[in-house]
């Protein structure tokens, strides 16, 4: 619509004028705010603010990374937050699949690796103890509920119930169903994953609702299976109507 297009022009006069380089979390954010738009692809403001989200997702990569054989290069003494880094990976995921059609096969393939070299880098911190991956409290009293029934119903099976676990090291899940694939072990890969979401008030706010939406389809597309379940809802049920729900 004519006022999306009349708003982009004035944040690319804005973004030309710009002399500051941008944290991991304004790029994440700015690109999270641009899905949805990719209609307006061969918009040049839009290719405008693509072209310096991508000069700042470089800097950004390049600050952590010795790999990345980029032509801008920067100092930075300052180590990028992981949460700042899981904001931003989220929404290259969430975005590239909407642009793909409208940058050129160079830019869109750089933006591809330096997505990859960030998950990459996130799955080294998890894998070292980063704080942001070792968190394992309930976020409220009905995941813990949840959880509770979920492991009473397979306590005695060989399917393991996890809590808050970051799936692909991006994604932070309530509760996590690994179903093995050999009946008996969980070290191999696995059949069926089973994510179940607790959804609290705050999820009926709509940025919440796009994110979840995105978030439910991208986990779909690595075979993770996502049930929800309203604790209003929950809240009305027994704990042997959630145990056959």
């Amino acid at each position: 619509c004519s006022e999306v297009r009349d708003m982009l022009s004035s944040l690319a006069i804005k973004v030309r004028g710009c002399k500051e380089d941008l944290d991991a979390q304004h790029v994440g954010n700015a690109l999270y705010g641009m899905q949805g738009i990719a209609w307006i692809g061969t918009n040049p403001d839009f290719l405008s603010l693509m072209s310096f989200l991508h000069r700042q997702v470089n800097m950004i990569v390049d600050s952590f990374s010795q790999f990345a054989d980029l032509s801008l290069k920067v100092s930075s003494d300052r180590r990028v937050v992981t949460e700042e880094l899981v904001t931003l990976c989220q929404s290259l995921t969430f975005l590239l699949p909407e642009i793909s059609e409208f940058l050129d096969i160079k830019d869109y393939t750089d933006l591809e690796r330096l997505n990859s070299l960030i998950k990459n880098e996130l799955a080294c911190r998890k894998r070292d103890g980063d704080k942001f991956y070792t968190s394992s409290g309930f976020q409220s009293k009905k995941e813990k509920r949840m959880c509770r029934i979920a492991m009473e119903i397979f306590k005695n099976t060989a399917t393991e119930v996890q809590n808050n676990v970051h799936l692909f090291d991006l994604f932070e899940s309530d509760i996590i169903l690994c179903i093995p694939s050999n009946g008996d072990s969980i070290d191999g890969d696995t059949d069926t994953i089973i994510n179940i979401e607790v959804d609290g008030i705050h999820h009926k706010n709509e940025k919440k609702i796009l994110f979840c939406r995105r978030k439910d389809k991208y986990l779909k597309t690595k075979g993770v299976f996502v049930s929800r379940m309203n604790v209003s809802k929950m809240d009305k049920m027994k704990d042997n109507e959630i145990e056959e729900w």
